[in-house]
């Protein structure tokens, strides 16, 4: 809702100036895809236990259980651009320890991000921030947690992201296009674990590709 609320308000600034039928583009776009974490410090802190500290090996494993894909819905008066982008990110920890058996966040490190494009020639670049929600699950030393009781059933704004990328459209039909894109995406990262807290920092290279239509 939030979101919504802040986009609608991006999209009455930006028509707050005199429009033509020519110059109003609405856009919706979907997108497939896979991601590339970095190792960043995994820091898990315990109530009465000594702090985990991990050299994550993540894996995205884009087509499991709820599938890597992102939406997105842009609107262009002249240029640049505005868009609303939610990415649902996934990643889960392939190097688990004794202490930590398992780590991840599958059902979604999920990125919602209002975004600005620069088109430079065939090339669109663009840039974002926002906010991530998150639902993880996590076993330490031991104890489970699914990420249960937070905003949406386990679901918790987790901390803000940062976004840069770059993208080309190839037109198909009519306003049916083509789209691929990589991103490079920051996220704070904080989530509960039993009795605790787990931190990060995911810095990621994401890797989109989709259709959309431009109205």
């Amino acid at each position: 809702m939030r979101c919504c609320i802040t986009f609608a308000a991006l999209m009455a600034a930006v028509l707050s100036g005199p429009l033509n039928a020519e110059s109003l583009r609405l856009s919706v776009e979907l997108f497939g895809g896979s991601s590339y974490s970095f190792k960043t410090p995994l820091t898990v802190q315990q109530d009465g236990q000594p702090d985990i500290e991990v050299s994550p090996a993540w894996e995205t494993r884009a087509f499991e259980e709820s599938p890597y894909y992102a939406i997105r819905l842009g609107l262009a008066h002249k240029r640049p651009v505005w868009e609303l982008q939610f990415l649902h990110h996934k990643i889960y920890l392939s190097n688990p320890t004794p202490e930590l058996q398992r780590f991840e966040i599958s059902h979604g490190l999920n990125l919602v991000t209002v975004n600005r494009v620069f088109p430079v020639g065939l090339v669109d670049l663009r840039v974002g921030a926002g906010a991530a929600l998150a639902h993880s699950e996590s076993i330490v030393r031991g104890q489970f947690e699914g990420g249960t009781g937070g905003l949406f059933e386990g679901y918790h704004l987790t901390g803000p992201v940062l976004m840069g990328g770059a993208g080309m459209q190839w037109f198909l039909l009519g306003g049916l296009y083509a789209a691929v894109e990589g991103q490079l995406t920051v996220v704070w990262v904080s989530v509960p674990v039993a009795n605790g807290r787990a931190r990060t920092t995911n810095i990621a290279l994401q890797g989109l590709l989709g259709l959309g239509y431009r109205f």
